[in-house]
């Protein structure tokens, strides 16, 4: 999803792309001299929702990065976006009932300092 999103509004010029704080190389980068230790694992959670529309709807109003995509772009975008979103919904959804439930995953990392 966070590919997604930068294909509709990248990082200002200079900017490190946000999508560098969820992989490990990245994070070793972006931390590599403040730190120790780097422990990473990739827990899976289980996403439900009443269908992929109210996904669409509730990450538009109250999530972030996607709210930030459809604050910032015009109508032509915000539909191209929506219908890109969904999309990937479709294709990680597992239910047959119009319903979503869509396995993902998450970098959780414990960073020590030095």
């Amino acid at each position: 999803m966070f590919a997604l999103n930068a294909r509709y509004l990248p990082p200002p010029p200079g900017m490190s792309p946000p999508g560098r704080w969820g992989t490990e190389d990245g994070l070793r980068d972006l931390l590599g001299h403040g730190v120790d230790d780097l422990r990473f694992e990739r827990p899976k959670f289980i996403r439900r929702d009443r269908s992929p529309r109210h996904w669409l709807e509730f990450f538009r109003t109250n999530f972030g990065p996607v709210k930030g995509v459809f604050d910032t772009i015009d109508a032509a975008g915000q539909e191209a976006y929506a219908a890109d979103l969904l999309a990937l919904m479709d294709q990680h959804n597992q239910a047959d009932d119009g319903t979503l439930v869509a396995g993902a995953e998450y970098l959780e990392v414990v960073a020590t300092r030095r």
